[in-house]
C-alpha cells in the first residue's frame, strides 16, 4: 500500500494502532484497492475502542493479503470487533486488490482478487519481471 494511504489508515485509528505493531511488521501489506474496506473497518474499531478501558482495547497486529484474501489480525477483541473484521475480510473477496472495483478470484500460482483490466496489467507486469 502506498505510504500516504497507510498514514491515512494509521491516523484514523490512533488508539488501535498505539502499539505500533503493524508499522514494525512492515506496514500494511496489501494493495491500494482495499483501502476503503480497511479504512471503514479501522474507523469502526477505533470508535468502539475509545469507549473501552485501555486493558480491553484491541491492538491491530497485522494487515496483509494472504492467499488472495484480506487478513486483519488483532489481539483482545470482542464479538462486535470479530463481526466487523469478518465482514471486511468477506467484502475483500469480491473487491479488486489493485483498483477497488468488482473483483474475482484469479490464480497463476499466486492467488489474487482482480478485475479483468487489472488481471491484464498484472500478467504483463509478471511477464516483464520474468524477463529481467
Amino acid at each position: 500500500m502506498r505510504q500516504i494511504n497507510e498514514q491515512l489508515v494509521y491516523s484514523a485509528g490512533p488508539t488501535i494502532f498505539r502499539a505500533g505493531l503493524v508499522i514494525r511488521d512492515g506496514g500494511i501489506r496489501c494493495s491500494n484497492g482495499w483501502l476503503s474496506i480497511i479504512l471503514d473497518l479501522v474507523i469502526k474499531l477505533e470508535q468502539r475502542a475509545r469507549t473501552l478501558p485501555p486493558n480491553e482495547q484491541l491492538n491491530v497486529q497485522c494487515i496483509k493479503e494472504k492467499f488472495g484474501g484480506l487478513r486483519f489480525y488483532v489481539d483482545c477483541h470482542n464479538k462486535f470487533d470479530e463481526i466487523d473484521i469478518t465482514a471486511a475480510e468477506t467484502k475483500a473477496w469480491n473487491t479488486c486488490e489493485e483498483c477497488g472495483g468488482q473483483g474475482k478470484h484469479y490464480s497463476d500460482g499466486w492467488k489474487r482478487i482482480l478485475c479483468d483490466p487489472c488481471v491484464i496489467k498484472w500478467k504483463e507486469e509478471r511477464r516483464h519481471a520474468s524477463r529481467n
